[in-house]
């Protein structure tokens, strides 16, 4: 539903925008939010739709907990609370039957929002600056970017089925800035960038070993902020 935004903030609450057809008329305000969801103690740091339910979102928090969220009812479906540092990430998978979480306690859990319970839990990345997730579509595959023991900058690849070792192994660079992974599925290229760059690499991701390949690098004299 594109009339339809969440948003999530510092002050602990997530809220759900119903914008009309032709677009706001004022500034909206808390009170004119469709829906608050109340649940988390700190800040909420991340806020991802479910891919092919309706009304149904997750959010992640600093106190540690990721929650699913039946929107219609703004209550609380299931409840993850095994985290024991702040969560970087969350990336539903493309049928929307798991979560991934990525977070600063240097692991990934994969985790079953029906139930809430992590299935898995494993080390992705070396580094403590924290490390962030996402599944590589129809692939059901899982990239995950971070920083290795030495502070470069580094992307894996990994199978849920096999997570003893990664896939695939990629050094990037030793810029400080968090990278920030993008897929698209029907291309099946992945877009990397960091905030404070002003270059983004593209990669094409195929499905046997080296299972990617680097393809290009835009660049600019003007570091970004944020990417979408």
């Amino acid at each position: 539903n594109s009339n339809v935004v969440a948003s999530v903030g510092e002050d602990g609450y997530g809220y759900v925008w119903s914008i009309p057809d032709g677009g706001l008329e004022k500034t909206a305000s808390a009170d004119d939010a469709a829906q608050t969801l109340k649940g988390h103690r700190r800040k909420v740091g991340t806020v991802n739709w479910h891919p092919s339910a309706e009304n149904i979102l997750a959010t992640s928090s600093t106190d540690f907990t990721v929650k699913v969220w039946d929107v219609r009812k703004g209550a609380v479906v299931a409840d993850i609370g095994e985290h024991t540092d702040n969560i970087g990430s969350v990336a539903w998978s493309y049928d929307g039957s798991r979560i991934a979480t990525a977070s600063k306690d240097k692991k990934t859990r994969l985790i079953d929002p029906r139930t809430g319970k992590v299935n898995e839990t494993f080390p992705a990345h070396d580094g403590s600056k924290g490390s962030r997730c996402i599944w590589l579509g129809q692939k059901e595959t899982i990239l995950t970017v971070g920083m290795s023991r030495l502070s470069e900058r580094e992307f894996r690849i990994w199978d849920p089925r096999k997570l003893d070792k990664h896939l695939a192994y990629k050094s990037i660079d030793t810029a400080s800035g968090m990278l920030m992974p993008f897929y698209d599925n029907d291309s099946q290229m992945l877009y990397l960038a960091g905030k404070g760059d002003g270059n983004i690499r593209y990669f094409e991701l195929v499905d046997e070993a080296p299972f990617f390949y680097f393809l290009a690098e835009y660049k600019s004299s003007s570091p970004q902020i944020g990417m979408a």
